[in-house]
Order: structure tokens, then C-alpha cells, then sequence
């Protein structure tokens, strides 16, 4: 199992799921893959509400929170906050627009808003707070654009006084978490490495393997030949760790500098593509704001938890769905196609489809190739890669 996401295989399919969620998915499949991931998160977070209400009046807390599926109960805040900040951004642009469904987008985000009180782990205050922050920022950038002061095409003045609700709020989560939720549930403590620790750890392993370090989630290695000795005289003088402080933080010790610079050009990639996409739109898209925003969060989850697999694919999912949303038609508009056919020597046909938009230009090439032996033997290799997934997935 790869927890944390940090495995080759992993990361891997998150770039391929990425990649393809940008191709292929258009404005109406954006549309439908945010409703289900916005009912899945309800659901997550209002079980995970009666769960802990059940424990205070007297019920047994299941054992699905301690161990649930996505991890330690930490990790299961993040994936709400993310959950969370994704409905913030839908209801802030529906309510704004006077949509009624903005309003069921409202109540999954107290739901969700109030399952992360009870848990309180402060660090996703931290995350919330500079996610807020920036979405607040963009907005009253839109504001400042040229336009009248009553034209806000970011939330509207007054969606946008619940944001700073919401700001004021996780700041004060911030310092006192959950000062009054201590009594409703009391979460399991979660040990990990400091961040001094961490990072003294990679400076040792790039000391003897610079460029690509231990090994992508191997920190476990990386840990019991360069943990510091003192350790030995307490009581985690047994306790072995999978991760550091942060992802981040634990890259250099796994992947080395050439890793490490990587993952640093997908986030630097990541928040240009979401600002870029938010600076130029024209109005406030809701995908657009849901999708940026929940991917902003997760992407500063990096810096300051652990890294997780449901997290991390959610990242790059919202990725590529925002790449999606950037180089696809506007919504309500069906552009032109243009078919050619090229029929080149070797008796392969080859069909190129290219996508126009209303302007003229291509924004999609599909190749089709029809040829009834390489046909044949791509399903084949289909149907074996198949069935060795399922046998080495069992």
C-alpha cells in the first residue's frame, strides 16, 4: 500500500489521471465530476459528524474514524478541507448569481465547516486561512479591473462578507482549536518526525546521494540510518516513520534535488495555471473557483502535513480539470468540426479530426487509426493488462 502517494507507480497515474482529465474532459464532464465529488464529500462529512455526535451521548465512537478510509484522522481533515474549500468556492459564485442550488452547496460547506471544528487539527486552520486569504485576494483583484465599484465579478460585496466570516473564523481555529469541542471528542494524538528533524535528515542523505536521494517513499530508510541518537532515551526510541514533518519537507531526504525540483515546478505550475485562469475569466465561474480553490489547498497541504494518496489525487485531478476548463469552449457553444482524412501508403488509414473554435482556431487534434491488426493487438494488450491489474492488485 502507498499511504502517502510518494511511490513512483503513484505518482505516475496521478500525472497520467491529470493529463487526461485536461484532454478529454469538457465544461459539461467538469460539471458532473464536481457534483459527484461534491456529494461524496458530503457524505464523508456528515458521517463523520454523526459519528462523533453519536460518541457524545454515550454511543461508541466507530472505529472507521481512528481508521477510516483515508488515513489517521489528521489526513481526514485535509481531505474535508479540501471538500470544504471546493463547495466555499461553488456556493460563494451560485449564491452570488441568486442560483438556488447555491443554497444545498451552502449547507454541504456547514457541514463540512463544522466537522473540521471538531476535529481541530490546527494545521488545516493554517491552510484554510492562506487559501482564503488568496481566494479573497483574487477576487478583489477581478473588482479592481477596470470596472464600477458595484461590478464584482469575483463573489458579489455581499457573498463576499461571508468569506471574511469564514476568514475570521479559522483564524480564531488558528490559535484556540476547537476550545469547545474537546468535551464533544477528543481526536487520537499523531506523532511524526519535526520539521528541524526532517530536514536534518535530508541534508545527511544529500550528503551521500545528492540527486535522487533514498528512494520516493522509502523515508522509513532515510530515518533509521540518520535519526538523531538522543532518540534512544525516550519512549519513540522503537517508533519508525513512513514521513517527515511534510511532504515537501521529506522530498529531499527521498528523491534528492532533481525530485525536489520537480515537485517544486508542478506547484509553482499549478498556482500560475489557477491565477492565470482566474485573472482572465470574465465572470465568476463556479468550476473555476471551486476547482482553483480546492487545488490551491491541497497543494499547500504539501507544505504543511504529510503527504496522502486520496489528497494527492484529488490535486491533480482538480488539475487537470482546471486545464480542462481553461483551453475549452465557453460553456453553451458548440464550435465547428473540421474532418481530413489521409490515407498514407501501407494500407493504415488515418483519420485527423480537428476541433475549431468559433474563431477559426484548433484547440483539439484526435487521430483515429484504423487498422484491423493493430486493433486487434491493442485490445489484446488491453485484456492482459487487465487481468495482471487484477492479479496483482489481489
Amino acid at each position: 500500500p502507498d499511504s502517502t502517494g510518494e511511490k513512483t507507480a503513484s505518482l505516475l497515474a496521478f500525472i497520467i489521471i491529470s493529463f487526461v482529465s485536461a484532454a478529454v474532459l469538457v465544461r459539461r464532464d467538469v460539471s458532473r465530476v464536481m457534483a459527484l465529488l461534491l456529494a461524496s464529500f458530503g457524505i464523508l462529512g456528515g458521517f463523520t459528524l454523526l459519528s462523533i455526535i453519536v460518541a457524545r451521548w454515550g454511543g461508541a465512537l466507530p472505529a472507521w474514524l481512528n481508521v477510516n478510509p483515508i488515513g489517521t484522522v489528521n489526513a481526514l481533515a485535509w481531505v474535508l478541507a479540501i471538500g470544504f474549500f471546493m463547495s466555499l468556492g461553488l456556493a460563494l459564485t451560485l449564491v452570488g448569481r441568486g442560483r438556488g442550488a447555491g443554497w444545498l452547496v451552502i449547507l454541504i460547506s456547514a457541514i463540512l465547516f463544522t466537522s473540521l471544528i471538531l476535529i481541530g487539527f490546527r494545521n488545516t486552520w493554517m491552510g484554510v486561512v492562506a487559501a482564503i486569504i488568496t481566494l479573497i485576494a483574487l477576487a478583489f483583484t477581478k473588482s479592481w479591473e477596470g470596472r464600477e465599484p458595484a461590478e464584482h465579478p469575483g463573489f458579489g460585496w455581499g457573498v463576499l462578507f461571508i468569506a471574511f466570516i469564514v476568514l475570521a473564523s479559522s483564524l480564531f481555529l488558528v490559535f484556540k482549536p476547537t476550545p469547545f469541542a474537546a468535551s464533544i471528542y477528543q481526536p487520537p494524538l499523531e506523532v511524526s518526525p519535526s520539521l528541524g528533524a526532517t530536514l536534518d535528515i535530508g541534508r545527511k542523505v544529500l550528503a551521500e546521494e545528492p540527486w535522487l536521494g533514498t528512494g520516493p517513499g522509502v523515508f522509513r530508510l532515510a530515518y533509521n540510518r540518520f535519526r538523531d541518537p538522543a532518540l534512544n532515551a525516550t519512549v519513540f526510541w522503537a517508533a519508525r516513520f513512513n514521513h517527515g514533518y511534510s511532504l515537501l519537507a521529506t522530498l529531499p531526504a527521498t528523491i534528492g534535488i532533481l525530485g525536489t525540483a520537480a515537485f517544486l515546478a508542478v506547484v509553482i505550475l499549478a498556482v500560475f495555471l489557477m491565477v492565470r485562469a482566474v485573472w482572465r475569466s470574465q465572470d465568476s465561474d463556479p468550476l473555476l473557483w471551486g476547482a482553483g480553490g480546492a487545488m490551491f489547498l491541497a497543494i499547500l497541504m504539501w507544505f504543511l502535513y504529510a503527504g496522502n494518496f486520496t489528497a494527492s489525487f484529488l490535486l491533480f485531478l482538480f488539475l487537470g480539470m482546471l486545464g480542462a476548463l481553461v483551453s475549452g469552449h465557453p460553456a453553451g457553444t458548440a464550435p465547428p468540426a473540421l474532418a481530413e482524412v489521409v490515407e498514407p501508403s501501407g494500407g493504415f488509414g488515418i483519420k485527423i479530426l480537428h476541433r475549431l473554435r468559433p474563431s477559426g482556431e484548433v484547440y483539439r487534434r484526435s487521430f483515429e487509426l484504423h487498422a484491423p491488426a493493430l486493433n486487434f493487438m491493442t485490445s489484446l494488450s488491453a485484456v492482459f493488462a487487465a487481468a495482471f491489474s487484477l492479479v496483482a492488485g489481489w
